[in-house]
């Protein structure tokens, strides 16, 4: 997606959702339970940016994706939380730019991080919420429950993690490499200097030795002998 929007010029496409939001590692599971496949949903401006995305995937024959377009996203007021030290919204606890609120809204709104499947079991009835637990454990607002184990060693929030660690390190030792290229740089300019001055401290130094020498020979044949002193 990223190639296509450099090679067409398509500018307000923003990245995946799951680039886009962070959250402490203990809300990975809840918010990769609570989104599923939407964390790959592709964050865009508008539906003419999607549009034109999707004509290009149909050209090229590169797959499918689902496009969210901020222009047009209604995700709704925030529901009625409830107040209480057993639960949390999983919105509250993600970090994202507020430009991004749409998006974060259309796919976390509902959920509520509860203590225990008992309270989530009591909220999703009560306030109509989708419940689940730190460990990934379920109650949508239907009434259905889902659990068992979930494989965090293969966790998608810890892999976008390190990948945006390793693309800022990427971004510093770029910044330090283009700071050593323009020191590199400058020295090269500065020896260009030296020895540009130095060439023509030699060359004075030689004219000067040469002018020296044109006066001992001047003086030479100048000076009277002391012959010439007796006549």
């Amino acid at each position: 997606m990223r190639r296509l929007a450099a090679e067409h010029r398509i500018g307000g496409v923003h990245g995946m959702l799951i680039e886009l939001i962070a959250c402490d590692s203990k809300f990975y599971t809840a918010v990769e339970v609570a989104a599923a496949n939407q964390l790959f949903n592709i964050v865009v401006d508008d539906d003419a940016t999607a549009a034109r995305l999707v004509a290009l995937l149909r050209k090229e024959g590169g797959g499918r994706a689902t496009f969210m377009p901020l222009a047009q996203l209604r995700a709704g007021a925030l529901p009625a939380y409830p107040d209480t030290q057993d639960a949390i919204s999983l919105l509250s606890r993600l970090r994202y730019e507020p430009r991004f609120e749409p998006a974060a809204r259309q796919v976390f709104r509902k959920a509520l991080v509860c203590r225990n499947m008992t309270v989530a079991s009591r909220y999703a009835k009560s306030h109509e919420l989708d419940c689940l637990t730190l460990d990934g454990d379920t109650v949508n607002r239907r009434g259905a429950l889902t659990g068992g184990f979930h494989d965090t060693t293969r966790s998608r929030m810890a892999a976008q993690a390190k990948i945006a660690e390793q693309r800022a390190r990427a971004d510093a030792l770029a910044v330090e490499q283009a700071a050593a290229h323009a020191a590199a740089l400058a020295a090269d300019q500065e020896v260009s200097r030296l020895l540009g001055e130095l060439q023509r401290a030699e060359a004075q130094h030689t004219r000067a030795t040469h002018v020296a020498e044109q006066l001992q020979i001047c003086l030479l044949y100048t000076s009277p002998s002391p012959r010439d002193g007796l006549l």
